[in-house]
């Protein structure tokens, strides 16, 4: 029995690591509208509605819709948003 728990117990100690690294390396993104739970690919709230990204008007890149500027080429984007 000694034997037994000396060698489970390094497994089962193994096994919730991983578990709780796994849970703990998703990131958590929330919708800027309502708060709501979204993943980082998401191109819209699912809750809302809201746009999460949009693209630069200076070089097409991917960008989150609460971003000031565009990481890739430096275009200020909240002047674009806020004529919308």
């Amino acid at each position: 029995m000694l034997l037994l728990l000396i060698i489970l117990a390094p497994l089962l100690a193994g096994l919730v690591i991983l578990v709780l690294r796994r849970h703990h390396t998703r990131p958590k993104l929330l919708c800027p509208a309502c708060g709501g739970a979204v993943e980082v690919d998401f191109q819209v709230c699912p809750h809302c509605g809201t746009a999460l990204q949009c693209s630069c008007p200076g070089c097409g890149a991917a960008v989150r819709a609460l971003w000031r500027a565009c990481p890739r080429c430096g275009t200020v984007l909240k002047e674009v948003r806020d004529e919308d």
